[in-house]
């Protein structure tokens, strides 16, 4: 055990040197998503939370729209990654990777808010109605 603490101390000295980034945020960005999942998993544990722990996963949520934003914010930032590479006279590989999963993260943040409509309230078209499984405005057709 004390030899994977001290691999790990030594990983985040590295990556402070590496990214000239402070100790303190280094750890917080390790741990900080486990501490979310341990929380999370203890506020479905306990009864005195289970409600307020299941409604922030419904639909037109809390976590749903924080995934849009991070989908949103990585794909726009992978967008201007694949421009500066093909700028920069990279691979073609190199800038249409990123470009490609870009547009994924885009695709992916759009089908999260049903491309608006949970934020602009229009009506699903019937012929989408007829063929999706939550009658909403995406691309998530029975099978």
């Amino acid at each position: 055990m004390k030899n994977i603490i001290s691999k790990i101390n030594h990983l985040c000295e590295s990556e402070c040197e590496k990214y000239r980034l402070p100790y303190s945020l280094v750890i917080i960005i390790l741990y900080l998503p486990l501490l979310i999942i341990l929380l999370y998993a203890l506020s479905i544990i306990l009864p005195q939370t289970q409600t307020a722990a299941v409604s922030m996963i419904r639909e037109n949520n809390i976590v749903e729209q924080l995934t849009f934003v991070s989908l949103l914010i990585g794909s726009l930032q992978g967008l201007y990654l694949a421009w500066w590479t093909k700028v920069k006279k990279k691979e073609l590989f190199v800038w249409s990777f990123y470009a490609l999963f870009s547009l994924g993260l885009l695709l992916i943040a759009m089908e999260e808010i049903s491309w608006g409509q949970q934020i602009f309230k229009f009506q699903t078209p019937d012929f989408i109605k007829a063929i999706n499984d939550q009658e909403e405005f995406t691309i998530r057709v029975l099978c």
